[in-house]
Parts: structure tokens; C-alpha cells; sequence
């Protein structure tokens, strides 16, 4: 049996896992206030009500305000204007509304807009918020629930968001929904704001850490976006840290930080994070558990200072790329040629690709070319800078890549992406956090090499696969997991922390896997065994993440362990000690038994006849 037909099964469980590492469940508004859910709203408008033509999907808003739900229409612009606005479900009646839409005329006619909604990005954020999804939420919550007593934690949570997203709003719009009329009018450079603005800022900055620390003493297991609450606490520090890190100085920066910010766990993982990359590296990361830690223990403890973490989503912001051109801590600016007016306002925040050349061209030329304001294409009577190619070509020296972005458009953290390895020539380390999002890579995934929780930019193409991505530098990787990298805060693991856990599994496998490539036998088994002694069933329940570690000791003709770490799935299986949060009823049942089924695939092309009568026996 090829290795193809054991491995279909196993894709399966991957994407299971790879969704189920991003997917944490907040804890819902439930009562306080008595909405419709978010899905509901939206089902009961699509199955109702339709889009004339020119109405464009993206102009739709749904507003869950203090008087219900409303339904209401934007001007398809940079500045999003309101056009009109109706009241969909009345809080007072309890009840819909007509609205001056026209009517649906057949069943399903709307199913691909009512898809799209149903699955918007902050679609949890309608659940989580009592009110949400236009200008001024944030203030609306605060002025509703501040002097109310003995909130329930879900209500209290809320309320810490809408202050930390008021505080945010205070200096810049990210969020599209900031209030003009309170946002601070700042100057470009650092220390931009004035004593009084930087006191109104902290003071709501504050506020949300208060409300954070309120739910984590009344209920320590409150599960948010990002993990349990006491993590969210510990970013909300963070995000202030890094907004004054930005707009002000480091000394201002640096008074945010408090003592015993994160657990042993999460300052260990950080400092896996920051030992996995090479001296003066550049780190992308991506989301705020693997960033924010990062920044704390450079900052706090002075671990690795030399390199520069970089946040992919906030790249997107002026202000924060621009604060990346000057040296943070021991770490050099980061490489790019493109300047503050080049990426000043909306400029280059959407970069449309040519795919009608065949060949690469050379990606400092390309930059230059995205450069000239001369170079704008007109698409329906928008204009967009561009490039007239998505196939790139990077050389210098011994180093020569090349490759395409499997995309006709880009967003501006790309660009400064491209940006900064053309600059960067390939003198300064280019890492990638293990958990990015692979449109980071920017179709860059078949030259990174794992070197421990990063993948490191070389010159070595290896094609990615489904199940891999990259290559293995199986040197420096071995060197990382079993002697330099810290297994502290094992002892008593939260829900969320499993999934941090089962991700130090796979990349142990990735390891043993590259090394039995290699024909490093001894060295695979101890990679496995030492697998297995950090992360026993004990400390990390055995389940199906573990299958491609099973694989790896039945290549190495270590039976008797891989068959005793099947016995313990089955056996935790049963327990019903294996499940996953965020699926229904029968997605579980899915997962379970697609995890079965490669098990017993596998035992039967190793000839483990005992595994498959267990297996059948049940």
C-alpha cells in the first residue's frame, strides 16, 4: 500500500486540527439582554428580503444597537457613509419589522449571501457584545452597563471589550468603526499625543484590564477568543504596551508592563518562539498569543531582544510600519525601501496582479515599478497600483529563488512582505511563526525550512504537500527541540493550552519523520521517545494528533510503543477524553471515526493484526 493511500484518511484529521488550533469559542451574551442571535438575524432578513442589482453585498451592514437590530445601508467608498439605515428587530416589541427591501421570490435565492454572513470574521463578536457592528458601539456599551452591579462574567467580558475597543478608537480607525468626532486629530512620529490625550487614552486602556480582571476572579476558566481570560488580561497589557510603543516612546511603552504577566507556559513558548530563529532575525507573527508574549519577554526580561517581531495583521497600519523603521530594544529596522509617503492613507493598501507574464521578473524591479504613483490601472472606475506579474524572482549571491503568489491581488502587509526581501537581500534571517496563516508566506511555503516553531526563508525548494509544508532543517531543529528549548509549565494545563501542546507533537514528528528520511534511525527514536516523555497521556491526553507520531515509530519497526499509544487513544476514545470544541454532534463523529479509520489503514500495512480485531470488535 503507497504511503498515499494511508495518508488520504489523515487529511481529514490535519484540517480538523489545523481549524481547531484557531478556532476558540467565546463565551456568549446568553441573557442579559434578550437579542435574536447574529445567525438568526441574518437568516430571517435573506430568507425574507433581496439585494436589488446595484446594491453590492459589502454596503450591507447588520447593527445590533441599544433599541434592537437594524439593517443598514453604505456608500461603496473609503469613507463608507450611511445611505439608510431601518430598525429590523424592535427591542421594545420583541418583534420584527417590514423594511423597504423587495422580496424574496424563491427559496434559496439568496443562499450565497446568506453563506457570506453567516460566516463573517466577527460574527462572534454579535454574541459576545450586547451591542455591536457600527460607529460608536463601544461607547453605547460602556454608557449602558459601567455603574451596573454584579454583572454575570459574559456581560462584564463585554463590557472589558468595549472599553479596550474604545481606547483603540481613541488613536487610530482600524477598526472602521472608530467615532470621528472623539478621535484624537494625531501628528505623524512618535510622541504624538498630548499629556491629556495620553491620560484619556490609558484611562480607558485601563478599564478594560480592570473589567479583564474582574471575570478572572470570578471565574478563572471564562474561555475567550484568545484562550482563558486570565490571557486576555495579560494582552490587554500588551495592546496598550504596543500602542504607546508606537505612538509614544519605549519608556511610555514600558510602564505598562507589570510582573507575572503569563503563566510558565506561555513564557516558555515564547521563548521557543524567539530560540527557534537565528541572531538578528526577522519574526513574523500573526495572532495575539504569539506575538504578545514575544514582545513581553523581550521587553520584561531582556530574552532575545535582537529580534524584530512582526505582527502581519498590523502591517496593514501606517503608523505601526512606520515605527518599525527605527531599531526596537537590540533588534535593526526592518529592511524597506518603501517610504511614509508611499504607503501614507489608503495608498497601496490593495495591489492588483498581472498574471500575464510567464516569467519571473526580479522582485527589486518589481518594487520600483509598484513605487511609480505613474503605474495605476483603472478596474469598473476604481483605481489600483499594480504589478504587472506574480511570478518573482529573488537573487543574491549563492541565494536564488523563485516563485509565484497563486493570486490575482495582494493587501499592503504583503507588499511590505515582498518589500522587505528585496531590501533585506537576504542578509538578515527571514522567519515565519509556525501558526501564520499561509498567505503570509506570500507563495513563499516550498522554501521555508522548520528550524523549531519558525520556518526559516532558505534557498532549498522542497514542494509543500498537504500534510507538509516546507522541509525540515533537522540540524538546527534537533539541536532546538532537545537541548535549547524551555518545557516549562507542563503540570497543569488548561483546555486551550492542549492545542499549544498538540502543536509541539507535530513538530517533534516533523523532526523524527525528516530524520528517518535521513537515515537517522537513532536519532528519530530518541526524538519520538523524548516526545513522549514531555508530553505523556497524563500531562496531554493521547488522541489523533498523535497519529503521524504512530506512523513514525511503526517506520522504525518500534511496534510494541506505537500499538500501546493506539491502546490509549482507544482507550481515551472510550473515556470520551477525545473531543474537540467547536464541533456539532456529528462533526465529532466524524472526526472520530475518520481517526479510526486510518489507525486500522495503518495497522494493516504493518501487519499489527491485534490493533485491527480491537478495532473490529468494536
Amino acid at each position: 500500500m503507497s504511503n498515499n493511500n494511508v495518508l488520504n484518511p489523515m487529511k481529514k484529521i490535519l484540517i480538523f486540527a489545523c481549524c481547531l488550533f484557531f478556532s476558540f469559542t467565546a463565551n456568549a451574551q446568553v441573557s442579559y439582554l434578550k437579542y435574536p442571535q447574529y445567525q438568526v438575524v441574518v437568516k430571517k432578513f435573506f430568507d425574507t428580503y433581496t439585494l436589488s442589482p446595484e446594491i453590492n453585498p459589502e454596503q450591507l451592514r447588520f447593527e445590533k444597537r441599544p433599541t434592537g437590530w437594524h439593517v443598514c445601508l453604505l456608500e461603496y467608498t473609503v469613507d463608507a457613509d450611511i445611505l439608510s439605515e431601518e430598525l429590523f428587530w424592535d427591542r421594545n416589541k420583541n418583534k420584527f419589522k417590514k423594511l423597504a427591501f423587495g422580496k424574496t421570490t424563491s427559496k434559496g435565492e439568496n443562499q450565497e449571501h446568506l453563506d457570506r454572513f453567516k460566516n463573517s470574521w466577527d460574527k462572534e463578536l454579535y454574541s459576545i457584545c450586547p451591542f455591536y457592528g457600527y460607529t460608536g458601539w463601544d461607547g453605547d456599551v460602556i454608557s449602558e452597563f459601567k455603574d451596573v452591579a454584579n454583572l454575570p462574567d459574559s456581560t462584564l467580558y463585554a463590557l472589558g471589550r468595549a472599553y479596550s475597543s474604545y481606547a483603540a478608537n481613541l488613536v487610530n480607525n482600524n477598526s472602521g468603526l472608530a467615532d470621528k468626532k472623539v478621535l484624537f486629530d494625531l501628528p505623524a512620529g512618535k510622541n504624538c499625543m498630548t499629556p491629556e490625550q495620553l491620560e484619556k487614552f490609558r484611562f480607558y486602556s485601563h478599564k478594560a484590564i480592570e473589567k479583564y480582571n474582574q471575570v478572572a476572579e470570578m471565574n478563572p476558566d471564562y474561555q475567550t477568543i484568545v484562550g482563558s481570560i486570565g490571557i486576555k488580561a495579560s494582552n490587554e497589557y500588551l495592546t496598550s504596551f504596543l500602542t504607546l510603543r508606537i505612538l509614544q516612546n519605549e519608556q511610555e511603552a514600558q510602564n505598562e508592563l507589570v510582573d507575572g504577566l503569563y503563566n510558565e507556559l506561555y513564557i516558555a513558548l515564547a521563548k521557543n518562539y524567539l530560540a527557534s530563529c537565528e541572531p538578528d532575525a526577522i519574526l513574523f507573527t500573526n495572532g495575539d498569543n504569539d506575538t504578545y508574549p514575544l514582545l513581553y519577554v523581550q521587553s520584561k526580561y531582556g530574552f532575545r531582544s535582537d529580534v524584530l517581531v512582526v505582527n502581519v495583521s498590523l502591517l496593514q497600519t501606517e503608523r505601526y510600519i512606520n515605527s518599525l523603521r527605527e531599531q526596537i530594544l537590540d533588534a535593526k529596522a526592518l529592511p524597506i525601501s518603501l517610504t511614509p509617503e508611499h504607503l501614507s492613507g489608503e495608498k497601496r493598501s490593495f495591489i492588483v496582479l498581472n498574471n500575464s507574464d510567464e516569467s519571473p521578473a526580479d522582485l527589486g524591479v518589481l518594487m520600483d515599478f509598484v513605487k511609480d504613483d505613474e503605474n495605476i490601472m483603472s478596474i469598473q472606475d476604481a483605481d489600483y497600483y499594480n504589478l504587472p506579474t506574480n511570478k518573482f524572482r529573488l537573487n543574491h549571491g549563492a541565494n536564488s529563488v523563485e516563485w509565484e503568489i497563486d493570486k490575482n491581488y495582494i493587501y499592503r502587509n504583503h507588499l511590505v512582505i515582498l518589500d522587505m526581501l528585496a531590501t533585506n537581500q537576504w542578509e538578515r534571517p527571514v522567519c515565519f511563526a509556525f501558526t501564520l496563516d499561509p498567505d503570509a508566506y506570500v507563495g513563499l511555503a516550498d522554501y521555508l525550512q522548520l528550524e523549531g516553531l519558525a520556518y526559516r526563508l532558505s534557498s532549498l525548494k522542497k514542494n509543500t504537500t498537504d500534510e507538509q509544508l516546507g522541509s525540515v532543517n533537522s540540524k538546527v531543529m534537533f539541536e532546538n527541540l532537545m537541548t535549547s528549548f524551555d518545557w516549562s509549565g507542563l503540570d497543569a494545563l488548561s483546555s486551550n493550552e492542549f492545542f499549544l501542546c498538540g502543536n509541539y507533537r507535530f513538530i517533534f514528528q516533523r523532526l523524527a519523520d525528516a530524520l528517518i528520511r535521513e537515515n537517522k534511525t537513532d536519532s528519530a527514536k530518541l526524538v519520538l521517545n523524548r516526545s513522549l516523555e514531555i508530553f505523556p497521556n497524563e500531562i496531554l491526553p493521547f488522541d489523533f494528533s498523535m497519529l503521524l507520531l504512530i506512523k513514525s515509530y511503526y517506520e522504525l519497526q518500534e511496534f510494541g510503543i506505537a500499538n500501546e499509544m493506539i491502546k490509549q487513544i482507544l482507550l481515551n476514545l472510550k473515556a470520551d477524553l477525545i473531543s474537540q470544541k467547536g464541533l456539532s454532534a456529528n462533526e465529532l463523529e466524524d472526526y472520530k471515526e475518520a481517526g479510526r479509520n486510518w489507525i486500522r489503514e495503518l495497522a494493516i500495512r504493518y501487519d499489527q493484526d491485534e490493533i485491527v480485531r480491537e478495532l473490529d470488535e468494536k
